[in-house]
């Protein structure tokens, strides 16, 4: 009985064997292949949108950071130089032993950015209250590194800082042309002080004061002012939101969610100012603390612009790739607006990508489609900003089954690595 139970074990063992062998494995062959933007023709449906197609690229909405996605969004850090502007006998700017109170200002600025209020108006709103993932750093300019970010002048005949009169000075660029640096690369900030035989005067008024002119900024007697530094810090951040595209928004500043108003500084209890008054930024008001989402959007906006001066001021971390994280979109993603990424992408199966405007890629990374997920390409750039090369897209295929790239309208993807 028990040679027989051997026996039958000994049986069942070849079979399997034989079972194992004969039959066809069923995993299939999986292969990783380079896409290429297939060959069309102006007939080609797919090079045109179709009729009453809106461009996604100029809403600021799609260039705010997304509640489902916030690791898709990294902080932008705007480097600034600060200038201190004075005649020759002195005494009127900073001095390098009072530079904790510029420092100080721009942290405050910082801080008052990450603790973005809720909109005083209109009253009784809903408006979003979101993170503007922006912050302000004073940096050295590229040649000057020994200056830690400060400059000081002192000139013959500085032009001082007036706002109003005969002899304004406001708009007056010269002093950004003569003493800018790296202009093309870093904000730069001037710190203008007063007219000194103006101070004391009755009709003087000494009220803090700035303006951007084009890519940078003048303020106006903050040393002189005696003032805490808290209180230039939204005046700061008030001007390079003109730099970044936002307007005063008490008017038409191309936001529907910044409502119009008489822009009081304070309540008075009379009209106009005889009840709540605006917070925001953009307005002038005696708090300045409030961002909405449509002017969070177009300071993005302004940043992805690669023709814009402004975009080279923010410290370009897209062009590191972190080989430590990736980008996985395992759900439906859109993403409406140009962006740059740190990092690779890969699309798992079931997740859907769709990429319009323009796309910014790191050194070596890529963009990844596994079997059972979507690539979607619309009238968008996929290019590397920063004179290196990526990998491009790679289509996983297993077996007939693969990853899909779709196309519609203009697509070009450019700065892909030699061969690839």
């Amino acid at each position: 009985m028990g040679k027989r139970n051997q026996d039958r074990k000994i049986l069942t063992y070849f079979l399997g064997l034989c079972l194992f062998f004969a039959v066809p494995s069923c995993s299939r062959k999986t292969e990783i292949l380079q896409y290429r933007i297939p060959p069309k023709t102006e007939a080609d449906p797919r090079s045109r949108m179709p009729e009453g197609w809106v461009s996604p690229c100029r809403n600021a909405f799609n260039y705010l950071p997304s509640a489902d996605h916030p690791g898709f969004h990294r902080m932008k850090t705007v480097r600034m130089a600060w200038h201190m502007v004075d005649n020759l006998t002195g005494g009127n700017n900073f001095t390098r032993e009072q530079l904790g109170y510029l420092y100080l200002l721009v942290e405050n600025a910082n801080y008052r950015l990450r603790n973005n209020k809720p909109m005083s108006l209109p009253v009784g709103n809903t408006t979003p209250v979101l993170d503007p993932l922006i912050e302000w750093k004073i940096s050295p300019s590229k040649g000057y590194e020994s200056e830690n970010g400060y400059y000081f002048h002192q000139q013959e005949k500085p032009l001082f800082f007036l706002n109003k009169g005969p002899q304004r000075s406001d708009y007056n660029a010269d002093v950004i042309k003569e003493l800018g640096i790296g202009l093309d690369t870093i904000l730069n900030v001037f710190v203008i002080p007063f007219p000194p035989d103006s101070l004391g005067k009755q009709k003087f008024k000494m009220n803090e004061s700035g303006i951007a002119l084009g890519a940078h900024v003048k303020l106006g007697g903050l040393f002189q002012s005696k003032k805490p530094e808290w209180e230039f810090a939204t005046l700061l951040s008030h001007e390079i939101g003109h730099v970044y595209g936002l307007s005063h928004a008490w008017h038409n500043d191309f936001c529907d969610d910044t409502p119009s108003h008489a822009n009081c500084w304070n309540t008075t209890g009379s009209p106009p100012c005889e009840g709540p008054v605006s917070n925001n930024l953009m307005d002038y008001n005696s708090e300045m603390m409030a961002l909405t989402p449509c002017q969070i959007g177009r300071i993005h906006m302004k940043m992805a612009d690669t023709l814009a001066a402004p975009r080279k001021f923010v410290v370009p971390w897209w062009c590191e790739n972190d080989t430590s994280k990736t980008y996985v979109i395992s759900d439906t993603v859109s993403w409406l607006g140009g962006r740059d990424l740190d990092a690779s992408v890969v699309i798992e199966k079931g997740g859907s990508l769709k990429v319009c405007c323009r796309l910014g890629m790191p050194k070596g990374s890529s963009i990844l489609v596994k079997t059972g997920a979507t690539l979607i390409l619309e009238e968008v750039t996929l290019h590397n900003d920063c004179g290196e090369n990526w990998e491009g897209i790679k289509v996983e295929k297993k077996g007939k089954e693969s990853g899909i790239v779709v196309e519609q309208g203009r697509v070009v993807i450019v700065d892909v690595s030699p061969g690839k």
